[in-house]
């Protein structure tokens, strides 16, 4: 595999739904250890990169399939953070089920989430 330290190369050629699924993967991560604003953070980066990279109509349908899974993780994660600052927790707060299970579900997401598999 050919390395390049042109970002300009290197964002002609992504794999946009490679990079959508790290994104949500690497944030439900980060957000299992409660470091949210690095989680959104992450997402922010991600979202700003696909961005400079669509070329294509696949691109943009998988950056849409990126878009949908980030708000839903986004969103879970603003609606925890308001969950500890209400009961005024602390940040080893243990997760409850629904938690637990939606964090490995996005921490385990399969690139059928945001492939594209039409070429047009």
């Amino acid at each position: 595999m050919k390395i390049t330290n042109d970002r300009d190369e290197s964002e002609r050629n992504l794999r946009t739904f490679v990079l959508a699924m790290k994104a949500v993967q690497e944030s439900a991560e980060m957000e299992q250890y409660g470091e949210y604003k690095n989680a959104r953070i992450n997402l922010i980066s991600y979202q700003r990169l696909l961005q400079r990279g669509m070329k294509s109509k696949k691109d943009q349908r998988e950056y849409i399939n990126f878009i949908v899974q980030a708000e839903k993780l986004d969103a879970f994660m603003r609606q925890f953070q308001a969950k500890e600052k209400l009961l005024d927790s602390n940040p080893d707060l243990q997760l409850d089920d629904f938690a637990a299970k939606y964090i490995i579900q996005m921490k385990r997401s399969s690139h059928i989430l945001f492939e594209s598999y039409n070429d047009k």
